[in-house]
């Protein structure tokens, strides 16, 4: 559906003249919609070249990063190419966390303007401290601009956003209501938008749901779920619904097709870092997921720090190309990927078949290798006594399996989730049973449906 340009001027409606901050919103929205569509190799001569200018500004006013940068042969004004790029070691996140202040840039040209402070959630144990500039978030939200672009939303429409509200300790009960999309679409004409905090229950989410009838909803993967478990359960069909839009966990096996036969509504990912930004969004026409290369340099690395090939998964290393308040050399995010094929869109964008989550993620199996969590979810929610679920690695050979419950399970519904776990697994762990009242969410407001207690891999160190 076409979009009209929202006007500042009085009186004039049509065709809209945006503002200063708008026309510049659409004058970078004009070069992505071309740069999109570029070669990877044009496209990584464009990345190496603004890359060269943040080294510089690494090298002269972050301290933690002259000694580095020499000793990776990095010196300002030099040419930068993926081999040079490749001598300068991985930023582990441990590494960055004792960096600290280390990090922080004693000086940023004035026109990247203000500094924003945050931290990471510390859901490996220790958070991390970051700060970003007002150019680096601005380029964060033109990518958010791509998700209804790409994939043609009707721009009319109210949208429902489900997320933690990062300025308070405690969740609010009130939704907060706006008659625009928000600040990142000032430039357009656009529906209302509604955003609720995600520690709230399920339940007050559906009331405001019904209540609202959002086109579009963008919460977590974990709470999508549970909504549509939750409407699947009371018989609610959601006509309204055109999409739901996902960031910030990894995309659970099932969840496309149970938002298919749920809510008759297609899923559209997005892969962000409160540290990094915007990295990654689904292709409108295929589930896989194009990297935001105008704005990151995404590298998916072996255990050997080579480049991975298509079908070949490895550690998501990212360089935010913008941020001069703390520039990220080649960061270890955490997360493993996959690498895809060139997409048949057109786009010269990298392709990631699929983002794996962290490595604490992974089920780490009785001989060290570790594999990705396979468990049947449907077979899970097959039981109709189960509410929520989440499955636990707590020693080598045992897996626990944390319910909430509408009732205790049978003997034979116990033997059926352990002969499910084992098989597939494909090993003979042991399997017990806790019922509990609520399964937390981490301090970010997420949930995950596994997680891997094991000393050295639950702190991020494994």
């Amino acid at each position: 559906m076409s979009v009209s340009i929202r006007s500042t001027i009085p009186g004039l409606r049509w065709p809209g003249l945006p503002g200063q901050d708008g026309a510049r919103r659409l004058a970078q929205l004009y070069q992505l919609a071309r740069s999109e569509r570029w070669s990877p190799e044009r496209l990584e001569e464009a990345q190496f070249r603004q890359i060269e200018i943040l080294v510089a500004h690494a090298d002269a006013y972050v301290p933690f990063w002259r000694d580095r940068l020499r000793q990776a042969g990095l010196r300002p004004g030099a040419r930068i190419n993926r081999a040079a790029w490749s001598r300068l070691p991985v930023l582990s996140r441990r590494d960055a966390q004792e960096a600290g202040e280390r990090l922080f840039a004693t000086a940023i040209p004035p026109a990247h303007g203000a500094i924003s402070a945050g931290a990471t959630s510390g859901s490996t144990g220790t958070p991390l401290r970051y700060r970003k500039t007002e150019l680096h978030l601005y380029h964060w939200f033109s990518f958010n601009i791509r998700v209804p672009i790409w994939h043609r939303m009707d721009w009319s429409h109210t949208t429902l956003t489900i997320r933690r509200d990062q300025g308070k300790a405690s969740a609010s009960s009130e939704p907060v209501s706006n008659d625009s999309w928000g600040t990142d679409f000032a430039p357009f004409v656009t529906g209302r938008s509604v955003q609720v905090d995600v520690r709230l229950p399920a339940t007050t989410h559906l009331e405001l749901i019904m209540r609202e009838q959002p086109a579009y909803i963008t919460s977590l993967p974990s709470n999508i779920a549970s909504l549509a478990r939750l409407c699947r359960d009371q018989g609610l069909k959601l006509p309204w619904l055109r999409a739901v839009i996902t960031f910030g966990e990894a995309m659970p096996d099932g969840l496309r097709a149970l938002c298919r036969d749920t809510f008759d509504a297609e899923v559209i990912d997005a892969y962000s870092a409160s540290e990094t930004g915007f990295m990654a969004l689904q292709c409108p026409g295929h589930t896989h997921l194009h990297v935001m290369a105008e704005g990151t340099m995404l590298e998916v690395l072996d255990e050997n720090d080579r480049p991975c090939r298509p079908g070949e998964r490895g550690r998501v290393v990212v360089t935010p190309l913008h941020n001069f308040a703390m520039p990220l050399l080649r960061y270890e995010v955490g997360d493993l990927a996959e690498v895809g094929p060139p997409c048949p869109c057109g786009r010269g964008l990298p392709v990631l078949t699929r983002i794996l989550g962290k490595a604490r993620d992974y089920i780490v199996m009785p001989d060290g290798e570790r594999r990705s969590p396979s468990f049947s979810r449907s077979q899970v929610y097959a039981i109709p006594a189960i509410v929520q679920h989440q499955i636990a690695q707590v020693a080598p050979d045992t897996m626990e399996i944390r319910m909430v419950t509408r009732r205790p399970l049978t003997t034979e519904e116990e033997a059926t989730l352990t002969d499910m776990m084992r098989t597939n697994l494909r090993h003979p762990f042991n399997v017990r049973f806790a019922y509990v009242d609520e399964i937390q969410r981490d301090p970010s407001g997420k949930y995950k449906d596994f997680v891997c207690s094991l000393p050295g891999v639950a702190d991020g160190l494994g």
